[in-house]
């Protein structure tokens, strides 16, 4: 780590312009601090958790308050610093939970996107097999997707090459997902699903509080025009809420068939006091997508600013006992990092947020 990009990390204070976050990347690419997710985790808690904040306010348009967190993004961030819980490696890994879900019997009345493939060893496998529209996913990760519409015209040492860099490379420590690091390094091979040809399914998102469904996001036209459109649990318009950033879609009434979902969303998401449930429709089916703890890393900005707050009065998050928890989970770690820390480079503490 450059001693002088240290220094001007800790004495960054977060301005509130647009270029922030540049200026605050630039220097922790030049420090070398966010090369993991241990180190990175351990700068944000001795500078007072800097990094967080200032995302924070430039994407939320408020700063997070992660003493006493009060909105529904602030309790999302809280819980992804500082949750240890064992439940969530097992319900975002995308094999381990569906068998999670057979175990409690939740899967009854649910479809789920036929896995072809199962890829540990990128080198060994023979792409040649797959002979249909796919989609190849990290099985440990979000976001880390390759769409295989054509499998004669795909450049397979092309896709090789980007799903081992993946497994190789940490992924993105300056989220700070912890679930992530968890998990072993294997890709799934999914069918690819559509309604139509070249158009991929509606993106059915409820989120449950204490087992009651409060917002369903329904996500439009990914792959051409993606629109966001907000629904009470009634399936009320929400037409005033929108994501910020995002295009507001018609807001029309949904099918009847989106009322018999409800349910089933509150089954799986009654096992937590928060969690987002997506879920698909394909061919009349409900099709399970996945389980989040926390959308969009605790950054899912709505307009107006009011509604965060509001749906963070729906969730009774007990953030004292979660930073506990994590206290005590990186005693051991504490210790050892006191008798070893003699570098003049390491970071002053800062600031603990819990």
């Amino acid at each position: 780590m450059q001693s002088s990009s240290v220094e001007e990390l800790r004495r960054f204070r977060p301005p509130l312009g647009k270029g922030a976050m540049r200026t605050l990347d630039m220097l922790l690419d030049a420090s070398g601090v966010s090369s993991s997710f241990d180190r990175f985790l351990e700068f944000e808690r001795r500078t007072g958790f800097v990094y967080t904040r200032v995302k924070g306010r430039l994407a939320l348009g408020y700063m997070p308050n992660l003493s006493a967190p009060k909105s529904f993004n602030e309790k999302s961030i809280h819980r992804r610093l500082f949750s240890r819980d064992p439940v969530w490696p097992i319900v975002t890994n995308k094999i381990q939970v569906r068998a999670w879900l057979s175990e409690r019997r939740l899967d009854q009345d649910l479809a789920f996107v036929p896995i072809l493939q199962i890829i540990e060893d990128v080198d060994r496998f023979d792409f040649r097999e797959i002979q249909e529209p796919v989609v190849i996913k990290a099985a440990w990760a979000s976001g880390l997707n390759i769409f295989v519409r054509d499998p004669s015209a795909q450049d397979w040492d092309v896709t090789r090459a980007q799903m081992k860099k993946w497994q190789a490379q940490a992924y993105f420590p300056r989220r700070l997902v912890w679930s992530e690091t968890q998990m072993k390094r294997i890709y799934v091979v999914e069918r690819m699903q559509a309604n139509a040809p070249g158009g991929m399914l509606d993106d059915y998102k409820f989120y449950v509080f204490h087992g009651r469904v409060e917002l369903l996001q329904i996500i439009s036209g990914r792959g051409s025009d993606i629109t966001y459109d907000h629904y009470d649990r009634d399936l009320n318009p929400m037409r005033d809420i929108a994501r910020r950033g995002k295009k507001v879609g018609k807001g029309g009434k949904p099918s009847p068939q989106v009322a018999s979902m409800i349910p089933l969303a509150e089954r799986l998401g009654e096992q937590f006091d928060f969690a987002r449930v997506d879920l698909y429709l394909h061919n009349g089916q409900v099709m399970f997508g996945e389980i989040t703890q926390c959308p969009v890393n605790g950054f899912a900005a709505f307009t107006p600013v009011s509604f965060d707050f509001e749906l963070g009065e729906k969730w009774r998050y007990d953030h004292r006992s979660i930073y506990e928890s994590f206290i005590r989970s990186r005693a051991h770690d504490c210790v050892a990092d006191v008798k070893h820390r003699s570098s003049p480079d390491d970071l002053e503490p800062g600031a603990n947020w819990g």
